[in-house]
């Protein structure tokens, strides 16, 4: 899930009561990433799925009607149908701000730079819509940034802190004001969203503790090498969490955190399974509509 950037196409995927997650996966292949969304029926009122997924160029159509046709027949689904288009950057930006007011989300004040830092005492998180995903609009960012905020009430300050699939950096900047001690690594696969998180974290002051790189997840040198970390932030897609529970729970130091997120409610059974596996309890939950953000300690 990443925000629109200019010159980017717009593949969509229209679901109707088909679930998500499959055709999900397929569509993160080649793309700057996905995104979930609930479309409701004006006429009946109930809630349909669609899929929207970036690229940098063209898509090839064929290929992903192709792709998605396959994904349909493997589950027992009906086809999706599919749409491409290319984005205007001039709508776009006007979009995103009119789409994007500042925001008080646990202890944290969210906005960009269309709108005054009037924080009113809370954490002034500065982020812009723009290529790399997480401006704090999303119910999975809300989530972990209502996380984060209590993590503050619980335990000694974290030393180390890794944001796994870090998007804009939002959430590893959270962390990095909200503990002025702590160092946080971020690792996204996608080029393009470590460069934004490293301009986002010298935009709010913190890029002397934060470092963001592109790597394949827990393979990346700076997620594998090294002490383990006090927490584990990850806000991506239910399916990539369960496969990477092994790495995060070698990852992550005893008594730590992970905040996940990026699911839906009917994928939690899921993912808890994978991480129980591996050795962490659930202590709390961020339920948000249909999506929900899962708090798990290290024992």
């Amino acid at each position: 899930m990443r925000e629109i950037g200019s010159g980017l196409w717009q593949a969509t995927v229209q679901l109707g009561d088909s679930p998500a997650e499959a055709f999900a996966d397929f569509m993160e292949r080649d793309s700057v990433g996905v995104s979930i969304f609930e479309v409701p029926d004006q006429v009946g009122g109930t809630v349909h799925w669609a899929i929207t997924a970036l690229y940098r160029s063209a898509p090839d159509s064929a290929a992903l009607n192709a792709g998605l046709a396959l994904v349909a027949a493997v589950n027992g689904l009906p086809e999706p149908n599919l749409d491409i288009a290319l984005l205007a950057p001039a709508d776009w930006l006007a979009q995103a701000y009119a789409g994007f007011p500042a925001r008080h989300i646990g202890r944290f004040y969210v906005h960009g730079s269309h709108v005054p830092a009037a924080a009113g005492g809370a954490i002034a998180l500065h982020i812009d819509a723009a290529t790399a995903f997480g401006s704090g609009e999303h119910a999975t960012t809300e989530g972990c940034l209502l996380a984060i905020s209590d993590l503050a009430k619980h335990g000694a300050a974290p030393a180390s802190v890794l944001d796994m699939g870090t998007g804009s950096g939002i959430l590893a900047i959270a962390v990095a004001k909200l503990f002025p001690t702590a160092r946080v690594a971020g690792v996204d696969i996608d080029a393009e969203s470590a460069r934004v998180a490293n301009l986002n974290a010298r935009l709010n002051g913190v890029a002397g503790r934060f470092c963001a790189v592109q790597g394949d997840g827990y393979l990346s040198p700076l997620a594998a090498r090294g002490p383990r970390f006090d927490v584990i932030v990850s806000n991506i897609l239910a399916r990539p969490l369960v496969r990477m529970a092994p790495a995060l729970g070698r990852r992550l130091k005893p008594g730590g955190a992970a905040i996940l997120s990026g699911l839906l409610r009917r994928q939690e059974a899921a993912v808890l399974a994978a991480h129980r596996a591996v050795g962490l309890r659930l202590v709390g939950r961020k339920p948000i509509g249909e999506w929900t953000t899962l708090i798990l300690r290290q024992p």
